[in-house]
């Protein structure tokens, strides 16, 4: 029997018992596991920033340059209005 049968089960077992809607319940704990994404919980301009830092401290200072003067200057300036206070 699958995680997804047994959870299933458990569910119908508990609405039951409970009187719940099934449906209701299922879509609430839809939500919560939602909530949980990252879309939800991180920051985009603070895992930006890292991800950008992290790369710098890995090519070094003159690397970091370089491979930003590949980027397309409106993209670049597009990032530093976003990470503006950052």
């Amino acid at each position: 029997m699958s995680s997804s049968s047994v959870n299933k089960a458990a569910l119908k077992l508990f609405c039951h018992t409970k009187g719940c809607d099934l449906a209701a319940h299922w879509v609430h704990g839809l939500r919560l596991l939602a909530l949980k994404d990252p879309v939800h919980t991180v920051s985009l301009q603070q895992f930006v920033y890292e991800k950008l830092k992290a790369q710098q401290e890995l090519l070094g200072e003159q690397g970091f340059h370089a491979l930003m003067e590949t980027v397309d200057t409106e993209v670049v300036a597009q990032l530093q209005e976003f990470l503006q206070g950052f």
